[in-house]
């Protein structure tokens, strides 16, 4: 009964279900109740969902007296879990849509997220559902993805209370140490990439002083570098056109799109077709009616975590991100492969690896420090660098009297006094600017090397690109606030702005 089961599991995969079916044995064997989650640590790319399914499955069939609720995090991945779904367990589901419905169901399982908390509809539904399976003596357990995300709180105390779990399973790529949950049992990534179902490598640069739009060409010239080797496919079940994902705050989605028609010179069908945008409230991937035409995605959350995409290859992080769980997310992204399978083809060795591009400061460069705490890299041979940005203020500047309450100026900002405190400001700050005015951009390039558990030391390398100038403002402007109060910073910072356009266009006359 079981084998037939787990017999497509890797060895990692047959483990974590082992273990998971040991706890349902006892809840239901030995009469146990557990209080606190356990949560099972697999990486990105691992196949979680085929393992929760795989439980479901096999805890149906040894149990008739059980019944599960699947929880994921939000709308798009319980769609996508449905879509997904082990046939075995198939005939047993039963979706958050017949719930919304009203339509009446004794599924054994239900699957359901509670991201926005429990509809009107859904409590009493919820309790018809409980209260016929307790008729029947069954014992209700929840198996909760990712469950380190939302996946607590007031939404998902209001389910316990109806469902009353005797156990609940959970699953995360990444687990918070200050959570309630207990840690019950961690795959390490080695596991993954030994079962060749991960890339061996990953590749990325990272620059907070190269110009975002540099960074898009470079990370743009390798997909389509990726899409040459590809064609070498078609024909075959493995072809694919591999994709590209931007990922940004979703206030500046339309302005990643409009930088991606200019940069790639798209016609208006050519970008419907190309790109799309995928955020909490634009869903653009539901509208893609061939993905073998999409070749851009830009988006916020919904590139981070429980998001399933193998044939995106290209990363581009342009959002500041300080979270390491999210980091690890991000680097999932690229990890998987298509089919979970390696290319042994010489010529397509490249598309064994993914690639990561990042545009300023953020946490994947932490999240590659993670993967070597979890003893996949070893520590030592390389690190990341730690930038330290510092101006010089000069001592004679006065400051004009500030309302530290409002951050107001109490003097007229087109003062005598104010200009000659602005104009001494920015002269200070191009003085140090011309110091380095000769020098490059840097970029800084690495490889987690995953096959090989090695990580190769980062090298830094100045580039013939344009200045971030955007990070500049923002580098001048946490330099400047350790020296001025806040309100006159901003006015120097436009000042400097000004300055900045004025010298750009005097040049170019």
């Amino acid at each position: 009964m079981i084998s037939d089961a787990t017999r497509s599991l890797k060895d990692f995969q047959f483990e974590v279900v082992k273990k998971n079916l040991e706890l349902l044995s006892d809840v239901f064997d030995n009469g146990v109740s557990f209080a606190e989650r356990r949560v099972t640590v697999s990486p990105t790319g691992s196949g979680k969902t085929y393992m929760m399914s795989t439980i479901i499955q096999l805890g149906l069939r040894m149990y008739s007296n059980s019944c599960f609720v699947w929880i994921t995090h939000n709308k798009q991945i319980t769609k996508q879990t449905a879509e997904n779904i082990h046939s075995g367990i198939a005939p047993y589901i039963c979706s958050v849509e017949a719930i919304e419905s009203g339509s009446h169901s004794n599924a054994r399982v239900l699957l359901l997220n509670v991201q926005k908390g429990l509809s009107k509809k859904a409590i009493p539904w919820l309790q018809r559902w409980i209260k016929k399976h307790e008729e029947d003596n069954r014992k209700c357990v929840f198996i909760v993805d990712e469950s380190d995300e939302g996946q607590s709180g007031l939404n998902m105390q209001s389910l316990r209370s109806i469902l009353k779990p005797k156990l609940e399973l959970g699953f995360t790529a990444s687990f918070k140490t200050e959570s309630e949950d207990r840690l019950f049992h961690r795959v390490p990534y080695v596991d993954v990439v030994r079962a060749e179902m991960i890339v061996d490598n990953i590749y990325y640069e990272v620059s907070s002083e190269v110009a975002l739009r540099e960074m898009i060409k470079k990370a743009i010239e390798k997909r389509n570098r990726l899409e040459s080797l590809t064609t070498l496919l078609r024909g075959t079940e493995r072809y694919f056109v591999p994709k590209m994902a931007i990922q940004t705050q979703a206030s500046r989605a339309e302005e990643m799109r409009s930088l991606l028609i200019d940069i790639l010179n798209l016609s208006p069908e050519e970008a419907r077709k190309q790109i799309a945008i995928h955020t909490q409230d634009e869903r653009g991937l539901d509208g893609i009616i061939d993905m073998n035409e999409l070749r851009f995605i830009i988006g916020d959350l919904m590139i981070e975590r429980g998001w399933d995409m193998p044939e995106l290859y290209v990363l581009l992080a342009a959002k500041t991100s300080l979270s390491q769980a999210k980091g690890v997310q991000l680097l999932g992204r690229v990890m998987r492969l298509p089919k979970a399978k390696r290319f042994e083809e010489e010529e397509l060795q490249a598309l064994n690896a993914g690639y990561i591009y990042i545009a300023g400061k953020h946490s994947i460069q932490k999240s590659c420090e993670e993967f070597m705490a979890q003893g996949l890299i070893p520590k030592g041979g390389g690190g990341f660098g730690i930038e330290m940005e510092t101006i010089n203020i000069r001592p004679n500047l006065k400051l004009p009297t500030i309302k530290t309450t409002s951050g107001e100026l109490n003097d007229d900002i087109w003062s005598d006094k104010i200009s000659t405190v602005l104009e001494q400001a920015v002269e200070a700050i191009f003085e140090e600017i011309n110091i380095t005015s000769s020098a490059q951009p840097t970029i800084r390039t690495g490889q987690l090397d995953l096959e090989g558990m090695a990580h190769a030391p980062l090298t830094i390398r100045a580039i013939e690109a344009e200045w971030n100038y955007e990070h500049t403002k923002d580098i001048l402007r946490n330099a400047i606030s350790k020296h001025f109060p806040q309100a006159l910073c901003e006015l120097i910072i436009g000042e400097f702005h000004a300055e900045v356009l004025s010298r750009n266009l005097a040049s170019s006359l």
